[in-house]
Formats: C-alpha cells, structure tokens, sequence
C-alpha cells in the first residue's frame, strides 16, 4: 500500500507545480466560455515582427475621430492563446483553453496609431460586441493595450467607438472598419490648402469731409477640411466642412474696414454658415469662414470680395468707398 501511494501522489504534485506555467490548460478541465473578456497593458514592445502573419499595422486596422484613434498592430486568433503571447500577461496565461465553437481573438493595439485625433481629448465611449452580446468599456483602450475576448467561431465581435454621437467598429478578426466616417480614411478630412494672399493698397473712403486712405496687405490664406468641427458636430453625409482663414486689418487710426459676412467670401456664389473672427489685439481680426462642401471634391473655387463697408471707430457713422475693391479669386486644391 505505501509504495502504490507514492506513485500516485508525485505526479500530482509535479502536475500542480507546472500548471502556472503552462498557457491555456487546465487539470480540471476548465474552459473558456465565449464572451469572456481581458484587457490589460501590452508592455512597450510589439508582440510580432513586421512580415508575420500576425502583423497589422499596415492593413488598414484603424479608427479615428475628431478625439480619438487607434490602430491594431499584431493580431492572434486560435482555440488557445500562443504561449509567446500569453507570456506577455498574466491575465492571459490564466486563461485556460476555449470551450468548443470558441476562439480567442487576441489583438495588440499600437503605441502610435497610424491616424493622429485632430482635436484634443473629448468624452468617448467604447465597447465589445460579439453577436448580441455587448459589453461595455470602461474606458477606450490605451495605445500598446490588449484585447482579448473569446468569440463563438464565425461570430461577428467588433469594437465600438463612439465619439460625439457616431459610433465606428473595428472587425476584431479582420481589421475590416464598420460604419466608417468615410472623410478620415479618403483624405477628405483633416487636410489643408495653401491659398494666394491679397494686397488691397491705397482705397479711399471719405465721411464728406475727410478721407482716408485703407491698405490691407496679408502673404497668406488657407482653407481646411474637416469631417468634425467643435461646436457644429459632425457634417453631414458626403459633406465635409471647409473652414477658410486668413488675417484681416480690421481697425485703422479712426476707421474701421469692416467685412460682410455672408458676402466676403463665397463658394458658389453662397456665403459660409458660419463666420468667426478673433481679435488679434494689433487692429486685425482672424477670420475663419466655414462652408459645408461635397467631400470627393479636389479643387473648390472660392471668391473673397473685402467690400463690406466703413465705418468711424469712434461713433460708428459710415464712411463711403469712392471706388470698390475687386474680388481676389482663390481655388482650394486638396
């Protein structure tokens, strides 16, 4: 009796002193069941080379909105994580293998996404959806982080952002986009076009008594799309906004040059929806007239026609152009 003992009690010692080490398995038959879930911090470095398979950064498996973006850098999927990767965390190395019809999908996100959020951070929520099955986050995933979540094979398991009431999905198997905002990944969005200056020299007004003579000279102009401005939301389907800015010498010594907002600068013959000048506390003004545009549009004509009117900076009675300046033509290449 002592000796049949002794055979059965040292491989269960030595089976229970392996089983820390050994990924995905279990004495008792543990398994993982689907909709499981594990994030935690990836550590510094990638968790696959450039080449393997397991490489994503280049496949196009990102997101990104007006606060936010990510991008996937090395993806594993299988019935039971790869020790290489499971090594990388404990939470993984616990996990025992996945129950039948389940497979884990494990995806490392990059320390540096391959899109940059235009705006600084905003309030976004994010979430796992596997089937019908959601799971809310309690925050987005950091750069370098990791998901892993244990799908039914074949069974759709997506992440979810959403930034400012829209939501974006990313195919945690494929990296494929789900409900893309079209304009962050087509170069609609988040580009700018250098435009010409202008240099009105020498435009007289005159009170009926005095004269004075206006010169408003600026090496620059640019126009910027976005697909998100703050304070207006996202623009509408197909539409990206079109902000167009430059530097307006607003104020002189006794009369101010002011513009027409809804006809100094056209697009088609419309003016903007919105216009915002900030005072640069030099006398001019930054101005920054926003447009709605089709959002596969390369080059947008734009007429900039400082008109307006004058007026006395002290009392604010008009003062009359005795001649007209001409309008300055611009066309926003993107």
């Amino acid at each position: 009796m002592p000796r049949t003992h002794d055979k059965f009690i040292i491989p269960l010692i030595l089976l229970t002193a392996l089983a820390p080490a050994v990924a995905g398995c279990s004495l008792f038959g543990e398994r993982t069941e689907a909709n499981t879930l594990v994030t935690g911090d990836g550590g510094t470095d990638p968790w696959c080379a450039s080449g393997d398979d397991a490489w994503r950064i280049d496949d196009g498996a990102d997101l990104k909105g007006p606060h936010f973006a990510l991008s996937i850098l090395c993806h594993f999927q299988g019935g039971e994580i790869p020790e290489d990767v499971a090594a990388r965390a404990d939470a993984l190395a616990d996990l025992p293998r996945a129950e039948g019809g389940v497979e884990f999908l494990v995806n490392q996100l990059a320390h540096s996404p391959i899109y940059e959020a235009e705006f600084e951070a905003g309030e976004t929520a994010s979430w796992i959806q596997v089937g019908d099955e959601r799971t809310d986050l309690d925050v987005l995933p950091a750069p370098g982080s990791f998901l892993a979540v244990a799908a039914p094979e074949g069974e759709d398991a997506v992440l979810w952002v959403e930034d400012d009431g829209r939501a974006q999905g990313l195919d945690l198997r494929t990296g494929e986009r789900r409900d893309p905002v079209a304009a962050y990944y087509n170069g609609a969005a988040a580009e700018s076009a250098s435009l010409s200056g202008f240099d009105y020299v020498d435009f007289e007004v005159t009170d009926g008594t005095d004269s004075w003579f206006l010169t408003c000279p600026t090496p620059w102009a640019g126009a910027t799309r976005n697909a998100w401005l703050d304070g207006r939301g996202w623009a509408e389907e197909g539409q990206v906004f079109m902000t167009v800015s430059f530097a307006w010498c607003h104020t002189y010594t006794e009369v101010a040059w002011v513009l027409d907002p809804e006809t100094a600068v056209t697009v088609d013959g419309a003016g903007p929806i919105a216009w915002e000048e900030t005072a640069t506390g030099t006398g001019s003004v930054q101005v920054a007239a926003i447009f709605s545009v089709p959002g596969d549009a390369d080059e947008i004509p734009i007429v900039f026609t400082p008109f307006g009117h004058a007026e006395s900076v002290e009392t604010g009675e008009p003062w009359a152009f005795v001649e007209a300046p001409e309008p300055t033509d611009w066309l926003a290449r993107f």
